[in-house]
């Protein structure tokens, strides 16, 4: 089998198996590296809340080492006599022994004795006859000395999944299922930030529950949507009250309106759930800080513009938006004297102008309020869209962009200088 054959079944982590393929490479050339001196590896950790996909890694390491594998979890009696398992593993030569979810393997009582009995059996196995693989959960009840380097030299979190992974899984579930003519790829793609392939694997089951609870013949793109975000879309997932929902709506419109102003394609979905929207970016890293705050004000300012009233939901936006400015400031404005205050118990400290970050996010604002002026017609589409069915998918944004085009000389004159000033005349 070719080295790398055995990670084809797994979705994404396109770094972790090139990795992987390096640490196979010096256990199958283990002379070669001992020739020039150094010491083959003897053992590869796994580290990662449940379903990030540590045993699948794993077992397809095992399966491309092509040694003999010993699986060993929590409850087999081998636990109870390591060193009758080395002994087999070290008989049949080259093994890889995996131990999963090692952290769970042994009660309180005695643990330690335990994990020092395995610390010494790996001391004295030679990796070209035996290589160790581990799998946890956390490394709080195993003792620091097992997983040094020396005994465990390869060391690999699995935590947070990227978007492309995230929806790189999606799309690979979605595939086991008989999905509705109108699931397309890229809402898919859209849809999700991240995800572990345990959760990517029952949002996909539980939008076939859905769709069978319904008495559909097919998984519809509305039970996708569902269990992605773990809503329903009917009344109590809404916000409550005509009024609420369509002021929810022109919040989440006037995000959508900003993003897309500035970074065409940039909004993957947005949505209106209950008591909080939602517009979900797919490269947020395509919006420079600036960008960031101006789509962080759309919010309010569609609803102050439109409806009119007082945005009742805009306290954190508003917040981020300051807090994102005030870093900004004092990393690349000039602090001047008029900053400094000093307190004798304290000693000399900066404190943010207040009054001047206020009065930049006002002219921000009014960039923000001729972009919806000028563009009236797409953020009142958006917002009765999203007001009748709950969400828009990427397609149905791009789909939008199409129809009424966005004019964005407002935002663009705004945001997309290339070195923005926070102070002085151009404050």
């Amino acid at each position: 089998m070719d080295t790398m054959d055995a990670f084809n079944g797994l979705v994404g982590r396109a770094s972790l198996k090139k990795q992987m393929g390096k640490i196979l490479r010096t256990l199958k050339e283990g002379d070669l590296y001992r020739a020039m001196g150094g010491i083959p590896p003897k053992g590869l950790l796994f580290l990662g809340r449940p379903g990030t996909g540590k045993t699948s890694f794993a077992k397809a390491f095992m399966e491309a080492s092509g040694r003999t594998s010993f699986l060993v979890r929590p409850g087999d009696p081998r636990l109870d006599d390591l060193a009758a398992l080395f002994a087999e593993a070290k008989e049949k030569a080259p093994s890889v022994i995996l131990f999963d979810d090692l952290d769970k393997a042994y009660g309180s009582e005695g643990r330690n004795t335990r994990y020092g009995h395995l610390q010494s059996l790996i001391d004295a196995s030679s990796p070209e006859d035996v290589f160790v693989v581990a799998t946890m959960n956390s490394t709080y009840k195993v003792p620091r000395s097992l997983i040094r380097k020396g005994r465990f030299d390869f060391f690999f979190r699995l935590e947070e999944v990227s978007h492309e992974d995230g929806a790189a899984l999606i799309k690979a579930f979605a595939a086991t299922v008989k999905c509705g003519k109108d699931v397309k790829i890229s809402d898919l793609e859209g849809l999700v930030y991240s995800l572990t392939p345990a959760e990517a694997k029952e949002a996909v089951n539980e939008a076939a529950r859905r769709a069978l609870l319904s008495n559909a013949k097919e998984v519809a793109m509305r039970y996708l949507v569902e269990a992605i975000n773990e809503k329903n879309l009917d009344e109590e997932d809404a916000p409550d009250g005509e009024e609420r929902r369509l002021e929810v709506s022109y919040h989440e419109a006037g995000h959508l309106l900003v993003a897309e102003a500035l970074a065409p394609g940039i909004v993957g979905f947005a949505s209106t759930w209950k008591e909080y929207g939602n517009v979900r970016l797919l490269r947020p890293e395509a919006l420079s800080p600036f960008g960031r705050i101006l789509v962080l004000l759309g919010g309010k300012i569609a609803v102050e513009t439109f409806l009119p009233k007082t945005a009742s939901g805009a306290g954190n936006d508003l917040e981020r938006a300051y807090d994102l400015l005030e870093k900004l400031y004092f990393e690349r404005g000039a602090m001047g004297l008029a900053n400094l205050d000093f307190h004798i118990e304290e000693e000399l400290k900066v404190v943010p102008a207040r009054l001047r970050l206020g009065s930049f996010l006002e002219a921000a604002s009014s960039f923000v309020r001729r972009l919806f002026v000028e563009n009236a017609p797409y953020l009142e589409e958006a917002a009765a869209l999203l007001n009748k069915n709950h969400y828009l998918l990427r397609s149905e944004i791009e789909a939008l962009g199409h129809r009424l085009e966005i004019n964005r000389a407002a935002v663009s004159s705004f945001a997309l200088l290339e070195e923005p000033i926070l102070n002085g005349n151009k404050l």
